[in-house]
């Protein structure tokens, strides 16, 4: 903007009168612009990133509060925070010395995720050759989104529904971004089905007291009939 300088000299003594000069002169100011601040996603319980996008020659941006710690100095662009545990919102204030007007606004909020959970009912099963088993009804609990994998590297996803037809070992891994997956798993064996068995009979037809021998056949070693 302008402004008009008045100097007025009054005349003691010898001198008399009085003597006046005016001087318009251009007063220029700076205009702050408000920090644009981002900051990525992070897991509970670790520290967040906070980046200045727009730095100015000459201004400090201060934390919280026009009185709080200055941050983002002049040739760094970053500022790390403490550990989070739940979401948190900064205010950053930029002012500068011949600023327009001072202590100008920015805020970012920091989005802090809970660290993935899966818990399984059981780590074992047992099913017979042909049985199907459905895979998420073995978590107890989880926090995070779930999927099975037929492998360890888990890079094969597994069907919903489950029918193996050997020993077998299926792999969950619970994801919440950008916290480090949690896994279980649960190991099926397969036992093949036993024989239909046989019965036949020495006498088809009895008169009381006789008796008839009955004997079992195709059976299968270890089964009790």
């Amino acid at each position: 903007g302008k402004a008009t300088i008045t100097a007025t000299a009054t005349g003691t003594g010898d001198y008399c009168g009085v003597a006046t000069i005016k001087k318009e002169v251009t007063v220029t100011c700076v205009t702050v612009n408000a920090p644009n601040v981002t900051a990525s996603d992070i897991c509970s319980g670790s520290t967040a990133t906070l980046t200045l996008n727009n730095r100015q020659d000459g201004v400090t941006y201060k934390l919280n509060s026009t009185s709080g710690i200055e941050i983002f100095g002049s040739s760094n662009d970053t500022y790390t925070t403490l550990a989070l545990n739940e979401n948190t919102t900064y205010k950053i204030y930029a002012s500068h010395a011949n600023a327009c007007t001072n202590n100008i606004e920015g805020s970012v909020t920091v989005t802090v995720n809970a660290k993935p959970t899966i818990t399984l009912t059981q780590e074992t099963e047992t099913i017979c050759k042909g049985e199907s088993i459905t895979l998420a009804s073995y978590i107890k609990s989880n926090t995070g989104t779930v999927t099975w994998y037929t492998d360890q590297a888990m890079t094969q996803t597994a069907a919903a529904k489950v029918s193996p037809t050997t020993n077998a070992v299926y792999y969950a891994k619970a994801v919440n971004s950008p916290c480090v997956a949690a896994t279980a798993q649960l190991a099926v064996t397969v036992n093949d089905k036993p024989a239909v068995p046989t019965l036949s009979a020495d006498k088809t037809s009895l008169v009381s007291p006789d008796k008839a021998t009955l004997t079992a056949g195709n059976t299968t070693n270890g089964l009790t009939y």
